[in-house]
């Protein structure tokens, strides 16, 4: 399978867009995280990372350099009503000549339970299967159900965990992974 160029999606109630490459949208970007801090620390290690605007600067702008390079698609999740940005969904570790990839998200958390994560993995799925890609993944910390029941409802299928695969600060232990996947024909039947 060839690289193909990325492309902003819409569903019926939210934008998914490339995220602005400025200080000021870092910035935002920043805060709310930073406001979050308590619902986003547990499930995403990696946000720890994030202790100041000029890091969020940074993240985003690699975000372009590979969403150009056709390395990873990393989304806002924008709210058509409001403008809010609500969070984020991504296809990254994509492996073009094999044509798979994995699906990751996040809400912020006065917008989860509303189906809005639900609603953007099937934009992407969408987009990813049309375009030729063959299995997508979605992975996700043992304890956190919310995210494994979003896999389930899109109809993926638990393949198994693996053990002490991450390290998670808010934790202090390694933790377990759990991986869903779908398959091109599975989601052409559920169609």
């Amino acid at each position: 399978m060839e690289k193909i160029p990325f492309k902003e999606l819409e569903t019926k109630r939210l934008y998914l867009r490339q995220h602005e490459v400025t200080f000021d949208y870092a910035t935002l970007l920043f805060q709310k995280i930073k406001q979050d801090w308590d619902h986003i620390k547990v499930w995403l290690p990696k946000m720890w990372l994030v202790k100041a605007p000029e890091d969020e600067y940074t993240f985003l702008a690699n975000a372009r350099k590979e969403w150009e390079s056709h390395e990873k698609a990393n989304y806002a999740i924008v709210e058509k009503n409001t403008g809010d940005i609500v969070g984020t969904v991504g296809l990254f570790d994509i492996d073009w000549t094999d044509a798979h990839a994995e699906i990751g998200y996040f809400l912020f958390a006065p917008f989860t339970k509303k189906g809005y994560v639900t609603e953007a993995v099937q934009a992407v799925q969408t987009w990813a299967f049309e375009h030729g890609f063959h299995r997508l993944q979605i992975r996700m910390d043992t304890g956190n159900t919310a995210s494994e029941n979003v896999a389930k409802r899109l109809g993926y299928v638990k393949e198994g965990d693996t053990r002490d695969e991450h390290y998670s600060p808010h934790f202090n232990a390694f933790r377990d992974i759990r991986t869903y996947a779908l398959l091109k024909r599975e989601w052409e039947k559920q169609r």
